[in-house]
């Protein structure tokens, strides 16, 4: 069906953006824009978003946070159009992580760890979204020196990985 042969391209294109990351950025953004484009052009905003967040994990992977962010707040954007709430709740994930890589304010790194912890009893059971959240929230503010308080998130972070069965996380 055509739906699937969609799927089937919208996967190649980002699994070709994804190999190309670590050998040739320039490879990997083109990739990546093409899958924009073939999900605009699908009028199918879930491939929009897979190519936003492509896109945005090549700029991380190259530290270059600012067109990170900006990726991931596209990704963001189309998460919503395309209402789909483990897309969101993983843009909110992956804006606090760069948060704490650029050293912002505490206070951002917090807002957006409540707004994807307030998408925890709509997601799915295996996704790994709102442990890791946990699990970076905890490593923030260990590193600020709240140990008390970052071994309780942290402890939260296991019973979900453990809930989902993620023995490879748990560890």
């Amino acid at each position: 069906t055509t739906s699937t042969n969609d799927s089937a391209i919208a996967q190649s294109l980002k699994r070709l953006a994804m190999i190309y990351r670590r050998i040739n950025s320039d490879s990997a953004h083109f990739w990546s824009q093409r899958l924009i484009e073939f999900g605009t052009k699908k009028k199918m905003p879930y491939f929009v978003e897979m190519g936003h967040f492509t896109r945005a994990n090549v700029y991380r992977f190259d530290n270059n946070f600012e067109k990170s962010v900006q990726s991931y707040k596209w990704a963001l954007l189309e998460s919503q159009k395309a209402k789909d709430i483990e897309g969101v709740s993983q843009a909110y994930g992956c804006l606090m992580k760069m948060q704490i890589l650029r050293n912002t304010s505490p206070a951002s790194v917090r807002d957006y760890f409540d707004m994807v912890v307030a998408y925890k009893d709509s997601m799915m059971k295996d996704q790994r979204i709102i442990p890791d959240a946990y699990s970076d929230f905890s490593q923030f503010l260990m590193s600020r020196g709240d140990y008390r308080i970052a071994m309780d998130y942290l402890q939260q972070g296991i019973r979900t990985y453990e809930a989902a069965k993620d023995d490879k996380r748990i560890l």
